[in-house]
């Protein structure tokens, strides 16, 4: 166990996108959210009471709920949390610095939380975690999806595999 991580069961309400789906539901963290999202150790993620829905009308699997559902960290595109967490549960960087996060569905408009020194350039390549934090995040499909997700979200993670591209703006 993590140095100062606490035991226990609090739930997150999330949204997360994989390739085929829109799932919501509660994460439950054993420990601080952000040491086990970007653990290297740890690759699934626990899902409890979820509802699952087919982004693309050619899934056949439209619609689904759960209880629990075991996800792979790799395969989820976005982690999105319609309240912020606590910083206890995901320390951020003081700094912030207006930019578009791109995965091959999603355009994810928002700030990186960058220090004064941190150039835009090297924020990709200088990513330890799994997970690249967007605050005030706007989502927006670049591709039309079935089911409605919120457009707007106080923190949103976008898995480091599925960047496509950075662009700063503002």
């Amino acid at each position: 166990m993590v140095a100062g991580a606490q035991l226990n069961e609090r739930p997150f309400p999330v949204y997360i996108v994989t390739e085929e789906f829109l799932l919501q539901g509660d994460l439950r963290f054993k420990g601080v959210a952000q040491v086990t999202l970007n653990n290297a150790e740890i690759e699934t993620m626990m899902l409890h009471q979820v509802h699952a829905q087919a982004l693309y009308s050619q899934n056949v699997a439209a619609q689904m709920k759960a209880d629990e559902l075991v996800l792979i960290r790799k395969t989820c595109q976005l982690v999105a949390f319609p309240k912020m967490l606590a910083q206890d549960d995901y320390q951020l960087r003081a700094g912030r610095r207006p930019a578009i996060v791109y995965t091959a569905r999603f355009a994810v408009r928002g700030d990186l939380p960058l220090g004064p020194d941190d150039r835009f350039a090297d924020v990709y390549e200088d990513l330890k975690e799994f997970f690249l934090p967007v605050l005030d995040a706007k989502v927006h499909p670049l591709v039309p999806i079935r089911p409605a997700l919120p457009r707007q979200f106080p923190l949103a993670l976008v898995h480091r595999d599925q960047i496509t591209m950075l662009q700063g703006h503002g």
